[in-house]
């Protein structure tokens, strides 16, 4: 599809919920870079997460092969 720009005097920016309105270029800069922080912000949050159920699946792990060999130690005394 090819297509023409006419005029770049107004910006349609897309602002969340659906929701777009015109912007003059430097103003549609301030709302995309204002985007890109509050993207760049939940993208930390998300990783740091991310990190925290590592770390407690690695400890869970650990506890389970602690668990797992005690009772194959048990098995053994029995048998």
């Amino acid at each position: 599809i090819k297509g023409e720009i006419k005029s770049t005097h107004e910006i349609i920016v897309s602002i969340g919920s659906g929701i777009a309105i015109k912007k003059d270029a430097e103003g549609a800069r301030e709302i995309l870079t204002g985007q890109k922080e509050d993207l760049k912000d939940s993208l930390d949050k998300m990783l740091a997460n991310l990190q925290q159920c590592t770390d407690i699946v690695g400890s869970l792990q650990a506890q389970a092969e602690q668990i797992a060999a005690a009772a194959q130690g048990n098995m053994t005394q029995m048998g």
